[in-house]
């Protein structure tokens, strides 16, 4: 407007906030004030400069008048939202802090509408907040009355095991951010790469980023920056390792998924089907729905491997994810081979993996090593490598620390010993100006004494109860919850709150989310070795014991923390029962090497206990041993192990623990060829099961009589020890060994010529390993119900089950004995190439079995496959071999094969004499062996060899019982095909024409 020739503002034409604000003020309605809040979004005339003295004065002015009008209408609205909608009010009272963070009855008032709204994590963060802001800007502590609000925070933890886990509402950002003193600095370039690759993850796919740096340097840190600046539309899944000696595979990555609480959603698991959940059950035992356990294969493990990978792709589907890990090197080594396993999947997925871990310390994780080195030649990998700050970056980290009265030019001097002292190290920077007050002079980098020392000081600097309360922490370990600490520190709730805030307060320790933790692992391990060894004994006790009030009737999720407190307790009655459970979980998730050494570590820990109890608990740890090294085939080792143990056993008088040990000699004495030996060892097994009145240990010790019976060519035997194991395991709560012994009655069927009950037994130990999830064993029937297939002439048949238990199997023994059941399919079939191609690689791969029959039976089918070949020079070669392996071993079925071959090859070279020879050999040991349906081919091999020569008598008689044994195996083809044989060489020479 004009007016007498000026221009003016018209008021009428524009709106100006300070108008608004101040008719707001003036009006004291709720809905004036919520408007105030509205209003308030910035500095007032922030930006603007015209770079005079007079402007800028009065601006300072207006901007401290206009704050404190908005800081006393903002606390009005607070407190009337607060009864009402408390949400508002913590959004409101957030908006007045931004402005004056100085105002401590608004920081309590925050705080406890935080945690009346169950943000229990986020209010103790506030406090980290408030108290960093004071110590920083004004160089004061909180008021006591501040203080006595997070001591109640701490406190309405309570004592309830579910507190050890974050909730699984609250948001992982939440969870992982720590109150940060100040602003991070000098990591832009890192912090950038990041931020990159999370833009690339949303637009093409993800990677894998590992930040690389020596203790100090930041990389947690960076982390938290980075998470904070991740968008809400992507989750944030946090998982972190834990230096210590047992730690459950997989934890890491288990915890966090775990903690968002997506994986107990029956939605998502029901669209990932069933085989996934049955896997998926091993790492998450909330999600069993029976008592039994999952059956543990060493070979299976890229199944639990495919559904944890299936069930983080689930949950990227719906909502692009970030996949922290915290200090891979401590990482566990099935959690190492996942992160390559999983990271070469992520390149077309909203997935990102970023991980962190000190270099120096790979040397002592090969498994991660070698994890890092398929991913990176892959290129999968980005390493971003974090040095040391620059001399500008240390300074303003300096400036930043210290306390706003001492910031300035009288600094610099102190800032340049710093990062001199300190060579760039962020922790040794902090620490060092922390350390000024006290006329200490600045720490210096690679000088881990003087670190300890200065940190030393520090904790001798503490009140008398916080400092009782830090070697508890120290001795825990990890982050831990306050209502732990309380009761391990054997400390009032009241005091160990007041402590904990002493201890955040002086930057010990902090607050992430609900847990507690020191800020840094330098002090946690100076805490730790300051303690003498009766003191850690007594503090590890009183740690493990806190866990287990904590956690009643959850013990398997801190079987690994026990197990690692109480050994460093010296209880070994503790310790060892934690041990074997953890061992048990380790094994379950396909981590055996893990069970081994917990097993083992059990075993020392054994040592210090009397006599007759000691004899009995290394006898039954070497059992529990020998079981793992059985699954990996290592039975030279545990051949070692039993005889270590022999004078154990006379020395323990339970007849099941004895049983066990018999058992396990007889088995292994089976897989290394010492028959006479396993044989008597399982006689004695089944003599104490049976003393011992247990039917399991009866049905295992049968089991071992039953494969010894059917390898050394008794399979009438090894069908009656079969059957009667049957009987006696059907109610078994190891179903695995029911599905063992039924294995046991279709090789022996097998052989003793019963096809038919060898399919029903082969195809009953099928439906237990569905059930039971177990397809080693769905895949090792799949080699019998072949095999009987094939020798019954339903060749095509045989073909498709051997392939449908190639899908299935891992193991790759097993694999080599459906190939070889396979082989001979195409032997029938008279698909020579195919079968030669098969059956020369099986062999060639069960040279590594200890047990031969495999390779001595794949052998002579190799050799019907040259001959249908037209090769018989290669035929009697690989004859000869199988006849000289099982000579060597004593076999009789198997002996029968390749000599039944070899007289084949005979007749092809109408060398009818030794040909016949042969035969009749090899009829001699089906024969001993009560081999009937071999007897049957053979004799009808005989018959058409005698009515060659011509023997037409001998010629039908073995004919007519070769039908015999045909028709008792129902086996139309074979009956079919003997009919076949031109009945002129059968007919008496008198009745032709």
């Amino acid at each position: 407007m004009t007016r007498n020739g000026a221009i003016a503002l018209d008021p009428e034409a524009v709106v100006v906030d300070v108008a608004l604000l101040e008719a707001a003020l003036a009006d004291q309605t709720t809905d004036g004030l919520e408007w105030i809040a509205e209003l308030c979004r910035g500095e007032f005339l922030a930006g603007l400069n015209l770079d005079e003295p007079e402007f800028d004065e009065w601006r300072s002015f207006e901007r401290d008048r206009l704050n404190t009008l908005a800081v006393e209408a903002l606390a009005k609205l607070v407190d009337r939202q607060a009864s009402k909608t408390p949400e508002a009010a913590i959004q409101t009272a957030r908006r007045l802090l931004a402005i004056d963070p100085s105002q401590e009855r608004m920081q309590r008032t925050l705080m406890r509408l935080l945690l009346g709204q169950g943000q229990r994590a986020a209010a103790l963060k506030q406090y980290q907040q408030c108290i960093d802001w004071f110590e920083r800007e004004l160089g004061v502590e909180p008021e006591e009355e501040t203080q006595q609000v997070y001591r109640d925070i701490l406190r309405s933890a309570g004592p309830g095991p579910d507190r050890q886990r974050r909730p699984a509402s609250l948001s992982p950002r939440v969870v992982n951010a720590r109150a940060d003193e100040v602003q991070m600095v000098g990591r832009e370039f890192e912090l950038g790469h990041l931020n990159v690759a999370l833009t690339n993850m949303l637009d093409t796919g993800g990677r894998v980023v590992l930040l690389r740096g020596e203790a100090g340097i930041g990389k947690s840190r960076l982390l938290r920056e980075f998470i904070g600046n991740v968008p809400s539309g992507v989750r944030v899944l946090i998982g972190r390792c834990h230096e210590t000696e047992q730690i459950l595979p997989l934890h890491a990555w288990i915890d966090a998924l775990r903690e968002s609480g997506t994986v107990l959603d029956a939605a998502v698991r029901d669209r990932l089907g069933a085989a996934a959940n049955a896997q998926l059950v091993r790492v998450f035992p909330e999600l069993r729905q029976s008592a039994s356990q999952p059956v543990t294969a060493p070979e299976q493990y890229s199944l639990l491997f495919d559904a944890l990978a299936q069930l983080l792709v689930e949950l990227a589907s719906g909502q692009p994810t970030v996949f922290i890990l915290e200090d891979l090197h401590w990482c566990d080594g099935l959690s190492a081979r996942f992160l390559a396993f999983f990271g070469r999947r992520i390149d077309r997925l909203p997935i990102l993996v970023v991980g962190s871990m000190r270099p120096e310390e790979l040397i002592d994780v090969p498994v991660l090593a070698q994890s890092l080195k398929e991913l990176r030649s892959d290129g999968r990998l980005d390493e971003v490598p974090l040095g040391a700050l620059s001399q500008a970056d240390a300074a303003t980290l300096v400036q930043a620390l210290l306390p706003a009265g001492r910031r300035g030019p009288q600094s610099a001097k102190a800032a340049q010993d710093i990062w001199v002292a300190s060579e760039g190290n962020p922790f040794i920077i902090v620490e060092s100006v922390r350390s000024l007050d006290h006329e200490r002079p600045a720490i210096r980098q690679g000088e881990p004494s003087l670190i300890r020392e200065f940190v030393t000081a520090r904790l001798e600097r503490l009140p008398e109860l916080p400092r009782r309360l830090v070697p508890v922490a120290a001795a825990i370990g990890r982050d831990f919850t306050f209502s732990l600490l309380a009761r391990a520190g054997k400390v009032a709730e009241v005091d160990a709150a007041i402590a904990v805030e002493q201890l955040v307060r002086r930057h010990i320790l902090t607050t992430e989310g609900e847990r507690v933790d020191f800020c840094h692992d330098w002090i946690r391990r100076v805490a730790y070795e300051q303690l003498m060894p009766q003191q850690r004994r007594l503090l590890h006790a009183a740690v493990g014991e806190a866990i287990e009030e904590l956690h009643r009737g959850d013990s398997e999720e801190i079987a690994d923390q026990l197990g690692h407190h109480y050994v460093q307790a010296g209880d070994a009655r503790r310790a060892i029962p934690c041990l074997i459970q953890f061992a048990d979980l380790a094994g379950r998730r396909y981590a055996l090497d893990d069970a081994l050494r917990a097993f083992q570590q059990a075993a020392d820990v054994a040592e210090s206990l009397p006599a007759p109890e000691r004899d009995h608990q290394k006898l039954d740890l070497a059992l529990r041993q020998t079981f793992v090294l059985s699954m990996l085939g290592r039975q030279r080792e545990i051949w070692e192990i039993l005889q270590t143990h022999a004078d154990h056993v006379a020395r323990v008088v339970d007849p099941l623990l004895t049983s066990e040990y018999h058992f396990r000699v007889g088995l292994t004495c089976f897989y290394l060829g010492r028959y006479a030996e396993g044989k008597e060892a399982s006689e004695r097994a089944l003599s104490e099961a049976e003393r011992a009145g247990n039917s399991d240990a009866i049905g295992k010790a049968l089991h071992a009589l039953s494969l010894i019976a059917y390898e050394t060519g008794h399979p009438q035997d090894g069908t009656a020890h079969a059957s009667r194991a049957i009987s006696l395991l059907e109610t078994t709560r190891e179903p695995q060994w029911l599905g063992l012994v039924y294995h046991d009655l279709a090789l022996n069927s097998v052989v003793a010529g019963d096809l038919a009950t060898a399919l029903d037994a082969a195809r009953q130990e099928q439906v237990i390993g569905r059930a039971i999830g177990w397809p080693r064993i769905v895949a090792l029937a799949g080699s019998v119900i072949a095999w009987a297939l094939a020798l019954r002439g339903d060749y095509e048949a045989a073909i498709e089950a051997a392939e449908q238990s190639l899908q299935l199997s891992r193991d790759p023994m097993v694999s080599n004995l459906v190939r070889g059941s396979m082989g001979l399919a195409y032997v029938e079939k008279g698909d020579a190439k195919t079968a030669i191609k098969i059956l020369s690689e099986v062999v060639v791969q069960l040279r590594r079995s200890p047990v031969r029959s495999g390779e001595v039976r794949s052998l002579a089918f190799l050799s019907e496959a040259q001959l249908l070949a037209g090769d018989p020079a290669p035929a009697r070669e690989t004859a000869l071999r199988a006849l000289e392996l099982d000579q060597s071993d004593g076999f009789t079925f198997s002996s029968g094969l390749a000599l039944r071959a070899l007289g084949r090859i005979d007749i092809a070279h109408n060398d009818f004499g030794e040909a016949e020879a042969r035969l009749l050999r090899a009829l001699s040991a089906f024969e001993r062996c009560g081999a009937a349906f071999e007897t049957a081919r053979t004799r009808a091999d005989l018959a058409a060899l005698f009515a060659r020569k011509p023997d037409r008598r001998a010629a039908r008689a073995h004919l007519a019982a070769a039908l015999v044994g045909f028709r008792k195996a129902r086996a139309p083809r074979r009956i079919a095909e003997a009919r076949r044989m031109p009945s002129t060489q059968f007919e008496r020479p008198e009745s032709r024409p």
